[in-house]
């Protein structure tokens, strides 16, 4: 015989009573689809940097050492990223430039600076 409650309905599992206040969503794939598509729309061209800047960058990654601090602004797959931290290696002969665990295409380095 089932346990009645006082309501003189069937005690429900406390495993069911659980489900009835779980998060639901009726549109399910909604966010992600959002999310792709706001992704999308934040892409952007690379953007070409004068000059000056690319020789101060130049400058900057010729002085450059192991555990300086820098903040580095990138580009990559179409956005424009920003990373503060210590510089790890630093190849410029194969073009990389690893920052706060970040391997980054020299190429693609759009700001460098150095804290001093």
């Amino acid at each position: 015989m089932k346990e009645r409650n006082t309501m003189g309905r069937c005690a429900m599992p406390p495993g069911q009573r659980a489900k009835q206040f779980m998060p639901f969503s009726a549109l399910t794939g909604l966010e992600t689809s959002l999310r792709r598509k706001e992704r999308e729309l934040l892409r952007v061209g690379k953007p070409q940097i004068p000059e000056e800047e690319a020789e101060r960058i130049n400058r900057e990654l010729s002085e450059l050492q192991k555990n300086d601090t820098i903040h580095v602004t990138f580009f990559r797959s179409g956005m424009i990223n920003s990373v503060c931290g210590t510089v790890g290696e630093t190849d410029l002969s194969s073009g990389f430039l690893e920052a706060a665990g970040t391997r980054i295409p020299i190429r693609d380095i759009l700001h460098l600076e150095r804290e001093k």
